[in-house]
């Protein structure tokens, strides 16, 4: 038993790495940005300073390559545009570089990441997400579990009723997380997460033509319960 409860541990701790562990970093697919990098003596650059940087996609393509950065009129940072096509690829891109003010130089090397809304989950967002997971996940199995065992047939109905609109939020939920996942992190390719929506489309409807299964038969379990439908009637 005690290594169940380890395992569960190790997972639920897994889980909220793979959720909060996102780049500082984020900007609106197919929207225009600037990237800026804070100059290297402690804000501050000279005029003949010179920082060149490059950016690559999550699948590898050359968003930007070998791009003089323009510098601030402040002269404490460098900005490098990036337009609406450029960022049409979901997922962490690499910027790599250099700046060089005299003889001093700085080596660029961070990500950002491009999401769906231009936001991201933080730590305390994470945990709270996976916390809702596990309530739902608790609720789901208490409703269909006392839904199974009792014996009052408009309570069975009710009860049951909820653990299935439980389950397919739960899973609605999990897989709209996983979907995210696999944005961010970049692993899987734009044809994939394709598929994957469609899938999840697939997975809808299915879930939909449930629901509507078991309001049917909930309504005709009320009908024979009442006595209003013989055993051998249908409707």
């Amino acid at each position: 038993m005690q290594s169940v409860h380890k395992k569960l541990l190790v997972f639920v701790l897994f889980s909220i790495f793979l959720v909060t562990t996102t780049s500082a970093l984020s900007y609106k697919v197919n929207t225009t940005f600037d990237v800026n990098v804070v100059c290297i003596n402690a804000g501050y650059c000279s005029g003949t300073t010179v920082c060149n940087a490059s950016i690559f996609a999550p699948n590898g393509d050359i968003v930007l390559q070998g791009v003089l950065g323009t510098q601030a009129a402040d002269l404490s940072f460098f900005n490098w545009t990036v337009n609406s096509s450029q960022s049409s690829n979901l997922g962490q891109h690499q910027v790599g570089g250099f700046c060089k003010d005299g003889s001093v130089t700085q080596i660029i090397d961070f990500d950002y990441n491009i999401t769906p809304t231009g936001l991201e989950l933080d730590t305390a967002q994470g945990i709270l997400v996976l916390g809702l997971i596990f309530v739902l996940i608790i609720l789901t199995f208490s409703f269909l579990i006392t839904g199974l065992k009792i014996e009052n047939i408009p309570f069975k109905i009710f009860l049951t009723s909820m653990g299935a609109l439980f389950l397919m939020l739960t899973i609605g939920i999990s897989l709209n997380i996983v979907e995210s996942l696999m944005i961010l992190t970049g692993v899987f390719s734009s044809t994939f997460v394709a598929l994957y929506r469609l899938s999840l489309i697939l997975i809808s409807a299915g879930g939909i033509g449930l629901m509507l299964y078991i309001i049917y038969m909930s309504v005709q379990q009320f009908y024979s319960y009442r006595g209003l439908l013989d055993d051998k009637d249908d409707f």
